[in-house]
């Protein structure tokens, strides 16, 4: 809830100590969500630049995606150090393993297309109805933090959140699972 609250209410790049503005339930959090958080708020609030937002969030959904790899496939790691083995093909296979919902992995479709195009114009724009396009797709988190989210780029902060929320729902929770449960990932 503070971490949260602290992002609906910035508008400015978040340059703070996120601990001290944690409540105590929130500082027992396994480490592995805490990381997670850590990166989102990178993700948010490192950059005042449209392209470079956009670039981050792509790094951190294909972050996420290796990580849905490397737990559900045997030898998948092995995978991440082929430099040809790209985000479409990530996330071509973790539609084949079911591992996110559709909604998700449409978003992430678009967000790789808006990526590419971030990346190879030569003064890009990134207008907020191609954020809320890609929100919406990713579903129901995107409209509630919408609505929670103030101040400028508060699409791109919504986005972010709907996608962080879809992708660390499939990916931390299990892995914290997997390694409460002592099995082998």
């Amino acid at each position: 809830p503070c971490i949260r609250e602290g992002l609906r209410k910035s508008a400015q790049p978040l340059n703070l100590n996120v601990r001290s503005h944690m409540s105590s339930t929130e500082q027992s959090m396994h480490p592995k969500t805490t990381a997670d958080i850590l990166d989102f708020i990178h993700v948010v609030g490192s950059s005042s630049d449209d392209v470079a937002r956009i670039l981050r969030l792509h790094g951190m959904c294909e972050y996420f995606l290796e990580r849905i790899i490397a737990s559900r496939m045997p030898g998948g790691s092995c995978l991440m150090d082929d430099e040809r083995f790209g985000f479409y093909h990530k996330l071509q296979i973790v539609g084949a393993f079911g591992g996110l919902d559709s909604g998700t992995i449409g978003a992430l479709r678009k967000l790789s297309k808006l990526r590419n195009r971030c990346a190879h114009q030569k003064r890009p724009q990134v207008a907020p109805a191609e954020l809320v396009e890609i929100g919406t797709i990713a579903g129901p988190h995107f409209n509630n933090a919408l609505g929670d989210f103030e101040g400028e780029h508060k699409e791109f902060r919504a986005l972010a959140w709907a996608i962080f929320n879809n992708l660390s729902a499939q990916v931390t929770a299990p892995e914290i699972a997997a390694e409460k449960l002592k099995i082998p990932t």
